[in-house]
């Protein structure tokens, strides 16, 4: 056979593993010479493309490789309005979800979970790294077992992001999210997804609180502010009220006008029987007397003019800062009264805010390993190789074309 195999740009498919003629193969296992012919005529381009990569996957998907089991759950972020405004059934459930549900508080959540926070919580909890550098599985798939030089925090970091953890939003909504946890035993798959679930839960209680604190703080600082007001409004109307002996200034006022009037009753009863008797007899002996009790009544008349409103002691007066004291304690019993109602309000609204984690699949326990998919994994590496062949092969031939 004289075909020059410089001016074949490709072999067919019976030919891939040799160029050289069958004859040209030697006849004798250990002939020298024609061994060596016979590895000049191997395709090697093939052999390191093809040949080589598809074994060597065969033989780690088939014997290798180790099991992992994948847990998964999903749980959804709501608030009490979102839950009021749920119905029974699932596909309001959905409609709820994505409608009502705070892209925030998810994100936090999910944030958390992917968190170095989580990780350490998980290392001193679970066991996370002990987990992961088990003997029993093999060295591409172990934390730091490929080479086994940094088992620093950072990298377990980058190790828990790229292969144990990964959240999803659901296909059926977008408020509802995955997570799935691969491990190389089911019990640490369950253990850490329904781990990184209770964490997630005590972040919204942690959340919740702090929505609490920021919106009942300031009604509190007004409610406590309006106490010390009324209280001190209270005191200053006790002490006027003990320095200046009033109880009620108006019913005090209104005897002190009884007492007046009866007084000028006196008076003129006294000062008309007096007419009389200076008529009928001007020497009769109960004039004198009559004097002197007008005297008296118009004496004491004028003394209870003056306590009601002669001086700065005064009734009036007293009555008038009585007065004043009132209207300040009133003023601040009602703006305690507002405080009181808005700091209700304001609890209130905290609880109508407060958020929940709500699972709405529970974390499994996966019953066999899903990945790796071997026969997959071995197609895939033996389509990849034939496909960079190919793309090299059409180069070679392409040089070869062009140095002819």
């Amino acid at each position: 056979m004289n075909t020059d195999k410089k001016s074949l740009p490709l072999q067919d498919l019976a030919g891939l593993l040799l160029e050289t003629p069958i004859e040209s193969r030697p006849s004798r296992l250990f002939d020298p010479k024609g061994m060596k012919r016979w590895l000049r005529g191997l395709n090697w381009l093939f052999m390191l493309t093809v040949v080589v990569p598809t074994l060597v996957a065969a033989v780690y998907y088939g014997f290798i490789a180790s099991d992992v089991f994948v847990s998964t759950s999903s749980f959804v972020v709501q608030s009490v309005q979102d839950q009021e405004q749920m119905s029974s059934n699932f596909g309001s459930l959905l409609k709820s979800a994505s409608s009502g549900s705070n892209d925030a508080d998810t994100a936090a959540v999910q944030e958390f979970m992917k968190s170095r926070d989580a990780l350490r919580q998980l290392e001193a909890d679970a066991g996370i790294r002990q987990a992961y550098e088990n003997s029993s599985i093999d060295r591409i798939n172990r934390f730091g077992g490929l080479l086994g030089r940094d088992k620093s925090f950072e990298a377990l970091y980058r190790y828990y992001n790229k292969r144990i953890v990964t959240i999803n939003p659901s296909e059926t909504s977008s408020a509802i999210s995955e997570l799935e946890v691969r491990a190389f035993t089911p019990d640490n798959a369950y253990g850490i997804n329904n781990r990184l679930l209770e964490m997630g839960e005590k972040l919204v209680n942690d959340l919740n609180q702090r929505l609490q604190q920021d919106l009942v703080r300031f009604a509190q600082a007004e409610v406590d502010a309006a106490e010390k007001k009324a209280e001190a409004s209270n005191l200053a109307l006790a002490a006027y009220r003990n320095a200046n002996s009033l109880v009620d200034p108006e019913h005090q006022s209104s005897l002190q006008l009884d007492l007046s009037l009866k007084l000028q009753e006196d008076l003129i009863e006294s000062e008309n029987r007096l007419a009389q008797l200076r008529l009928s007899s001007s020497n009769n002996p109960q004039i004198p007397g009559l004097r002197e009790r007008i005297k008296n009544l118009q004496s004491e008349i004028s003394g209870e003019m003056i306590k009601a409103t002669g001086d700065t002691g005064s009734l009036t007066n007293k009555a008038s800062n009585y007065d004043q004291l009132i209207f300040e304690r009133d003023f601040s019993q009602k703006q305690l009264a507002e405080a009181l109602n808005f700091l209700d309000q304001s609890r209130n609204e905290a609880q109508r805010k407060q958020l929940y984690l709500k699972r709405i699949v529970e974390p499994n326990t996966p019953d066999h390993g899903i990945e790796p998919k071997r026969a997959r994994d071995v197609l895939f590496t033996l389509i990849l190789g034939l496909v960079i062949w190919g793309i090299l092969s059409l180069f070679v031939a392409g040089v070869r074309e062009h140095q002819q």
